[in-house]
């Protein structure tokens, strides 16, 4: 009986349905999609493209459970190239706006300049949660880019709490990140191999058990 047990307990920790390798599929692929990610925003332009990918991959990754990671990515990088691009424009656009003002205007002292650091520091922050919400709508829904950032914006005021939750992690990371040299370094090799794209895709299950509760709003 005991020869009988071991030989299930083997046989079954070695099966590929096995929910600990299905846990080991699923964060080698979440690796993977990170990888191919951080590859395909290498040419800085390329970058939104790259995140709508990633997005379009992790919707089908959550819906379906399994995915063939190379072709799908591609796949949805060829697709969403277009609005990408686009994307990539104003983001970085705005983001560099912001932190070249900052960067500016940060030793000047005056209630004007008090003012526009503050604005910036406030549309920087803003800007960052709303691409939380941009690109997964982007990869979801075919909106024009206005109605995109309406409908980001009304999910970010609407999901209070998830948007909290969200803003919570990027304190946790950013205090992470500069605590010191080593945690920067450890922060940031989790980031390129792994973190972003698993991060992603628990946003990704968490905004899609939510999004019905605005559907309407959104086609």
């Amino acid at each position: 009986m005991k020869g009988k047990g071991g030989r299930t307990l083997v046989q079954s920790l070695f099966d590929v349905n096995h929910p600990a390798w299905q846990l080991v599929e699923k964060l080698f692929d979440l690796m993977l999609l990170n990888g191919l990610t951080v590859l395909a925003s290498l040419p800085l332009f390329t970058l939104g493209i790259a995140k709508l990918a990633l997005q379009a991959s992790l919707w089908d990754m959550n819906e379906e459970g399994k995915v063939k990671v190379w072709s799908t990515y591609w796949g949805h990088f060829g697709h969403q190239w277009k609005q990408g691009l686009v994307l990539s424009l104003v983001e970085i656009g705005l983001t560099t706006f912001c932190l070249l003002d900052l960067y500016l205007i940060w030793g000047q002292a005056g209630l004007v300049f008090d003012s526009f650091r503050a604005s910036c520091i406030a549309i920087l922050l803003f800007s960052q949660l709303l691409w939380v919400y941009i690109y997964p709508l982007a990869s979801r829904f075919d909106l024009q880019l206005k109605d995109l950032f309406l409908k980001g914006i009304l999910c970010l005021g609407n999901m209070l709490s998830l948007t909290a939750m969200v803003g919570l992690v990027f304190l946790l990371v950013a205090t992470f990140l500069f605590y010191s040299d080593l945690t920067f370094l450890i922060g940031l090799v989790c980031l390129l191999f792994f973190a972003y794209a698993g991060l992603s895709f628990l946003f990704i299950r968490e905004f899609g058990s939510r999004i019905k509760t605005v559907k309407k709003e959104l086609e």
